[in-house]
């Protein structure tokens, strides 16, 4: 598919399934990520895979730091 067409396709989505993403499709779309350039080669990320009630408390754990570090006014 060229880029173009991709990106006018492109849509957000702000309801999600509640279905489980099998082993594999989560390693591969790992794999991609960590191969994605990043500027100056940086790599400033960090990556969580969790699941059910974990990923309730990462999520939590991570709003919570990034409203922390909003004293930023434009």
């Amino acid at each position: 598919m060229e880029f173009n067409k991709i990106m006018q396709s492109r849509r957000s989505i702000r309801a999600f399934k509640a279905d489980t993403v099998p082993d594999d499709v989560l390693s591969a779309l790992l794999t991609q990520a960590l191969e994605a350039p990043s500027s100056s080669n940086s790599q400033h990320f960090k990556v969580v895979i969790a699941q059910g009630d974990t990923a309730k408390k990462k999520s939590e754990e991570h709003t919570s730091e990034l409203q922390s570090h909003r004293s930023i006014s434009y």
